[in-house]
């Protein structure tokens, strides 16, 4: 990016006609204000251009910092477009700072999982339909707290999450009652896997009071819908990293 900068501030050129051409060219895109340097997006955006040194921070600060979901290499290197911020190496630096990344790496996902058959659900509004899925163990936060309860509006993406002492099927009804039924009003639909906690006589008298159709999200209740189920996946991938990289704050920092 130097010699780009020292041409526009100070008409400095290649010696060589084609290199001083080409300079030319690359520079129309390019502005200087206050001393830095900066480039036009597609948008018409200036994005401030950066060297070596500065990128690692800038990229760690948008992936895992305190506004960052752990996306991966592609999505962070437009992420940091959109905030502004430009250099040549952006989406290499990008995939390689998402792929070292230590909590992504501790809750990736299992790639050598067999293929399930997936049947479509329609959720026709919102409140209307929630996945409930249980994250942990995690260490140990404040009250002794080591499991997170999370659930996802599948219309809306709202996310309702509780930390946990331990996993019962008392505190996974609870959980349903007070950050559902009562915050919200009464679903039509709640997804879970079949864990214990989930496919208890507790959750299914609260199911049968209300109405409330109780689905199993497991090779043997293919009732899950695809897309939604990729985009409950992502938000829940990235809530699980976020909460690791926090260590025993982790209970602070839920939605």
């Amino acid at each position: 990016m130097t010699p780009i900068k020292e041409y526009l501030i100070n008409d400095i050129l290649p010696s060589d006609p084609l290199k001083a051409k080409r300079l030319k060219y690359k520079a129309t895109i390019y502005s200087v204000l206050n001393g830095e340097l900066y480039k036009r997006g597609y948008s018409r955006v200036l994005q401030r251009c950066f060297g070596p040194k500065e990128v690692e921070g800038i990229l760690k600060s948008i992936h895992s910092g305190n506004y960052g979901n752990h996306v991966g290499g592609i999505s962070l290197a437009h992420k940091t477009l959109r905030q502004g911020f430009y250099w040549p190496t952006l989406f290499a630096d990008a995939k390689r700072i998402a792929a070292r990344c230590e909590a992504c790496q501790k809750i990736a996902n299992n790639i050598h999982q067999p293929p399930e058959r997936l049947q479509s659900i329609t959720f026709p509004w919102p409140i209307a339909i929630w996945g409930i899925d249980l994250i942990g163990p995690m260490p140990t936060a404040p009250g002794g707290a080591k499991h997170a309860i999370v659930a996802v509006d599948y219309f809306t993406k709202w996310v309702e999450a509780e930390s946990l002492v331990h996993i019962t099927e008392a505190n996974t009804t609870i959980f349903v009652k007070k950050n559902i039924l009562y915050r919200f009003r009464i679903p039509k639909t709640i997804i879970t896997d079949n864990g214990t906690q989930f496919d208890s006589n507790k959750l299914r008298k609260l199911c049968d009071k209300y109405g409330i159709n109780n689905y199993y999200a497991s090779p043997t209740h293919p009732q899950t819908n695809g897309q939604t189920e990729e985009v409950n996946k992502i938000i829940k991938h990235n809530l699980k990293a976020k909460l690791a990289a926090k260590k025993g704050s982790w209970a602070e920092k839920l939605p």
